[in-house]
């Protein structure tokens, strides 16, 4: 037996559907995972914008308030780091991506974790991006407001 990720019962394990709220059960039953294979050709053909998009817009979709999938939530992160980690030039997307993983943390929790705002900061002043680095800074000043 195992949670349903909505509404929490206890279900058989190889269910497809939820019999109490009739929802996919499992975390990434809504993720195609073929997407990750045309996002490592969209990186090989060098188009880094449009796999960085499909990757940030299947993020969202599971960090959804509606539907918020939180194996695949992190799942998508990491794989959007990785992205980054190999191609530095997205540097611009990876700290939009820093600032909406900031505003769901205000979100969800209230407040940045003093660690990821470490790590945010960190990933600019490696880059050597003071304008950025003001940009972080600017911005968790206004989402604590």
């Amino acid at each position: 037996m195992e949670k349903c990720i909505f509404c929490e019962e206890l279900i058989p394990a190889d269910s497809e559907e939820c019999p109490h709220c009739d929802k996919k059960p499992f975390s990434g039953m809504y993720f195609d995972p073929e997407k990750y294979k045309i996002v490592d050709q969209l990186e090989k053909d060098g188009e880094l914008e449009k796999a960085w998009e499909l990757l940030h817009e299947e993020w969202m979709v599971h960090g959804d308030v509606d539907y918020y999938d939180d194996d695949m939530y992190f799942e998508l992160l990491e794989k959007m780091h990785e992205l980054y980690e190999r191609n530095p030039s997205l540097i611009r997307q990876r700290v939009d991506l820093i600032k909406d993983y900031w505003r769901n943390a205000v979100y969800y929790a209230y407040v940045v974790h003093k660690n990821d705002i470490e790590e945010g900061l960190d990933i600019v002043r490696k880059a050597n991006r003071k304008d950025l680095e003001e940009e972080l800074i600017d911005y968790l000043d206004e989402i604590h407001r």
